[in-house]
């Protein structure tokens, strides 16, 4: 096994309680996002990612990634008597390392970024989501480029469109993500690296990755590592944060909240 270094930071985007979870483990790193509501009818993700992220850090050291992770969405759906296109939801990203491999899967719209010896980075996502409820996010666009900002009618315009993105929840022309249904494991984005060509993961929710790919803090994802290794994640998710803080009616940057909980799992390796 190589020796590893963890960096691990949260924040919540708001008074309430934070959605993102993160866990570690003796071989890999878990991250879950869970999924925020604008509709009343369907509850938070918050609850649901900590409970399936126990599930999976739990298995996480043995097995393969895929039955791991829908194994945890079948036992707590049961326990929970959870329903499809009902229940609440959660990104999924995992990274595991072994003497041999280093294991990323991701499912949701969180990011992993591998970190190579040879100076290279590649960054895995699962971009599925934004490709459905076209409409309902042009008309959200059109809201914020009037003007209007974060008032009851943006609510309004989020809740119709996450019941669009409900009906295109866990299918085979829309996107996956974990809630009621295993199956959606076996659709999630997979890589893998042999160990002694990676020096570090970094695994990162969609609201810490909005620093990178589009508030330009701290800039790249390269100047995000050297941030973290100097000033540790929490500096990283805090960057994001203020920039959020410069644009408060998301003029600028169009994005569902003011600000979104972030998360971020960095980990280093050594001794491979």
């Amino acid at each position: 096994m190589p020796s590893t270094r963890t960096h691990i930071a949260v924040r919540s985007g708001s008074t309430s309680r934070c959605q993102d979870h993160v866990f570690e483990t003796s071989s890999g790193l878990v991250l879950l996002d869970g999924a925020s509501s604008f509709d009343p009818s369907v509850p938070d993700g918050g609850w649901y990612a900590g409970q399936l992220g126990k599930r999976i850090a739990d298995q996480l050291d043995s097995g393969d990634l895929a039955d791991i992770v829908a194994n945890a969405i079948a036992s707590l759906a049961m326990e929970a008597e959870l329903q499809p296109q009902r229940a609440p939801s959660s990104t999924v990203t995992l990274a595991r390392w072994t003497a041999g491999t280093l294991d990323v899967l991701i499912l949701g719209d969180s990011a992993a970024v591998v970190y190579l010896k040879d100076g290279s980075v590649e960054v895995l996502s699962d971009n599925r989501l934004a490709a459905v409820a076209t409409e309902q996010r042009e008309a959200i666009n059109r809201h914020f480029l009037a003007g209007n900002g974060y008032d009851d009618r943006h609510v309004q315009l989020m809740a119709e469109l996450q019941r669009a993105e409900r009906q295109a929840r866990n299918t085979p022309d829309g996107y996956w993500i974990a809630e009621a249904v295993p199956e959606a494991a076996y659709q999630a984005v997979r890589r893998s690296w042999r160990s002694d060509q990676v020096s570090a993961v970094l695994l990162a929710s969609d609201g810490a990755t909005d620093g990178i790919d589009r508030h330009g803090q701290p800039g790249s994802w390269e100047a995000a590592r050297e941030l973290i290794q100097t000033s540790g994640a929490r500096s990283l998710i805090d960057a994001v944060h203020a920039a959020e803080e410069s644009d408060p009616d998301g003029s600028r940057w169009h994005r569902s909240k003011r600000h979104d909980d972030k998360a971020i799992a960095y980990a280093t390796f050594s001794g491979l």
